[in-house]
């Protein structure tokens, strides 16, 4: 994600994300065990699973984090970036597909209003 900003601070518009993902396979059940947070925090499950479009992906808080900025990041036209992404069945991929749904009903909106 910080490699986005800076190519947008270079000047950049045209990017190409390959194997960009916010998602791993299920955890093991001793993993699945682990917890985050600090001594004085009631502890966290440090794996959880999360749902977009209607499919399931295994992911930890701080994936899960770029994953909201991946979202707000696409979603974001005054960037003026274009974003070629490569990669299936992936927490990122769901993202990028909702993000381009709603892009085309902009344009539309657009035309439409035009």
């Amino acid at each position: 994600m910080r490699s986005i900003g800076i190519l947008h601070t270079l000047g950049f518009r045209h990017v190409h994300l390959f194997g960009f993902d916010c998602c791993m396979e299920e955890p093991s059940d001793e993993q699945k065990k682990e917890t985050t947070g600090a001594d004085d925090e009631k502890p966290q499950p440090k794996y959880f699973k999360v749902s977009v479009n209607n499919k399931s992906f295994w992911t930890t808080g701080e994936l899960l984090a770029m994953a909201q900025d991946c979202e707000r990041t696409f979603g974001d036209l005054s960037m003026g970036m274009n974003f070629n992404f490569y990669g299936e069945n992936t927490l990122v991929s769901e993202l990028w597909k909702i993000s381009q749904q709603k892009q085309n009903l902009l344009d539309f909106e657009k035309i439409y209003n035009d």
